[in-house]
């Protein structure tokens, strides 16, 4: 597959993937979640569950948490951080295999697909927000 066809597929499963979990990608910090993500996310976040997110995910955590005080990243997009930000969540710069640890609120985001050019890069992140999950996990 040629690099326009990937990146035209990455963009309509990204927008297909955010319609699912929230509508972000069409009204921004004034989103609305599904319901179930959204009980789910709060229970989570109340019971002290660690709770991980990539690529554009965060941008849910931070329509629901975000006035609780919670840092996230998805990256370094200056227009979804300012979303970020509306919303209440603190957003940190990082870069495509970089992970955000938020231990006060146990969330642990990393900006995968937002920022990755390639599977070993997603890999990366990935592996990293699964290592800094494990680390919060009361065992």
């Amino acid at each position: 597959m040629d690099k326009d066809k990937k990146e035209k597929l990455r963009k309509v499963l990204l927008e297909e993937y955010q319609l699912n979990l929230s509508d972000f990608a069409v009204k921004g910090a004034e989103c609305d979640v599904n319901v179930e993500v959204k009980r789910a996310l709060e229970e989570s976040w109340q019971q002290g569950i660690v709770i991980g997110a990539m690529c554009i995910a965060p941008t849910v955590i931070a329509r629901v948490l975000g006035k609780k005080g919670i840092k996230i990243t998805v990256g370094n997009d200056k227009k979804v951080a300012s979303g970020v930000e509306k919303m209440g969540a603190e957003h940190q710069n990082c870069g495509v295999s970089e992970v955000c640890v938020d231990s006060e609120n146990k969330i642990v985001t990393t900006p995968c697909y937002m920022l990755a050019t390639s599977l070993k890069e997603i890999a990366e992140g990935t592996r990293n927000l699964v290592d800094e999950m494990l680390e919060l996990i009361d065992y």
